[in-house]
């Protein structure tokens, strides 16, 4: 299919059909350096790295009407950056951090991961009021994996654990 056509809505639905979902994409291949925005010549480079056959400049205009000069998983996905962030805030401020809220809240039982069920009852618990089932499909970053790790909650915290940094 010529994504490309369809502009923005085209990219998203490219981004949902190669990575399961577009906050996946945005994730894992758009916003690989973690700092949750990207400019106009990181935006290009990805879309050719992906083969986007789209107007890029047409593409850029249509995610950036405001001009900011950048484009966040809020302008691809709205309803994605709101749920992650939400949760995000929750951790932090429920646990004071990503790891405590996995050991603590998330993860009590210290398993190496957590299937979506027991997610789903873990988030009641610790008071997330949005859709449990869709934040897990948010954060996991391996569509063909069926539960969730810390790798998924909080990359850079998995990666410093992994290096044992204080």
């Amino acid at each position: 299919m010529n994504w490309g056509t369809q502009g923005a809505d085209g990219f998203r639905k490219m981004l949902a059909s190669r990575y399961g979902s577009v906050c996946t994409a945005w994730r894992t291949k758009l916003d690989q350096d973690g700092n949750g925005k990207m400019g106009q010549g990181q935006l290009i480079q990805v879309c050719r790295d992906i083969g986007y056959g789209g107007n890029l400049k047409k593409l850029w205009v249509e995610l950036v009407p405001d001009g900011t000069g950048h484009i966040s998983l809020a302008e691809l996905d709205p309803e994605a950056s709101e749920g992650l962030t939400e949760f995000r805030r929750l951790c932090l401020d429920t646990y004071g951090s990503t790891l405590a809220a996995w050991n603590e809240g998330i993860n009590p039982k210290g398993a190496w991961s957590v299937t979506e069920k027991e997610f789903a009852v873990r988030c009641k618990e610790i008071g997330y009021a949005g859709d449990p089932v869709k934040l897990f499909k948010w954060l996991i970053t391996d569509t063909g994996r069926r539960e969730l790790t810390l790798q998924d909650l909080d990359p850079q915290t998995a990666k410093a654990l992994a290096r044992a940094d204080p």
